[in-house]
């Protein structure tokens, strides 16, 4: 049981290290006026973040929750990337450059990690809005692709405020014929609802058939850490975003599933209840 005890412990302050690392790191580029080329690279925070996100689903979901989130979303991710840049038909015609580091094909290694690192704050508030829970209880039927196309939703939020930054700013992907949305196609936003949809309603499918095993060391606050995650993102934007036109989205895409997430965040009964008490012998007289 110590020992349990104590790699509860470090996953608790790895979680933490890296959550503090993220929120710093966007802070410091919403607040310090630093240049584009003096900005963290994104092939540090988007592992970072990644890792962050994995470890806060380890602590509330347990390792094969989590290790199977991580599985689907990389897989899908990757064949959705991978088609959609040779075809063109997903997300409209793009290519990614050298800047987020290596490849495999034609797509970068952690471009199914970017997609991790905003699935599990985006599963998390959409859990905390619909059933007022962080994790998601089975559902069966219309129930689980209604939920799963919220989430989706919130993710594309995302890609709206950050695409221009990612594409325009760093050029790290290029849309060949451009686009109305600061040169965006409007394809791009479907593609992104269309794969996080099949991530998310694939992963509430297999959840549903798997145990729910939080760790020992979960506590009320764990979510909470995954909804600042995904603020931090929304304040870096708002005051640091490109081109500027694009930083009065963040407020609403991404502060608005912040807020109202926030609001649901602690429930009125406890997430996992504990036994119930034993009546004292005078309790169960009256209640007889």
């Amino acid at each position: 049981m110590p020992r349990k005890n104590t790699l509860d412990d470090m996953l608790i302050v790895l979680m933490l290290l890296l959550f503090t690392f993220h929120v710093c790191a966007h802070a410091y580029h919403a607040f310090s006026g630093v240049p584009l080329d003096g900005r963290v690279p994104w092939t540090i925070l988007i592992p970072v973040y990644a890792g962050f996100a994995f470890l806060n689903a380890v602590v509330m979901l347990g390792w094969t929750r989590a290790l199977t989130f991580l599985g689907i979303t990389a897989v899908i991710s990757y064949l959705f990337e991978f088609v959609g840049e040779r075809t063109g038909l997903i997300f409209g015609e793009y290519y990614y450059t050298d800047v987020l580091g290596a490849k495999l094909g034609p797509v970068p290694l952690i471009i199914p990690l970017a997609y991790f690192m905003l699935v599990l704050p985006a599963y998390v508030m959409t859990n905390l809005i619909v059933d007022r829970r962080p994790t998601a209880p089975p559902r069966r039927g219309f129930r689980l692709p209604i939920v799963a196309l919220l989430s989706a939703i919130i993710m594309t939020g995302w890609d709206l405020a950050y695409d221009p930054l990612m594409a325009d700013g760093f050029k790290a992907w290029i849309w060949v014929d451009g686009g109305p949305f600061f040169g965006i196609p409007l394809r791009n936003f479907a593609g992104w609802v269309l794969t996080s949809f099949t991530i998310l309603v694939t992963y509430g499918w297999v959840e549903a058939r798997t145990e729910l095993a939080p760790r020992s060391s979960y506590r009320p606050w764990v979510p909470l850490l995954a909804v600042l995650s995904y603020a931090a993102l929304g304040v870096g934007d708002t005051f640091a975003g490109y081109p500027a036109g694009t930083r009065v989205l963040s407020p609403f895409l991404i502060g608005i599933p912040v807020l109202a997430s926030l609001l649901c965040l602690y429930p009125s009964q406890p997430l996992y209840p504990s036994k119930p008490a034993v009546a004292s012998p005078a309790e169960a007289e009256l209640q007889r």
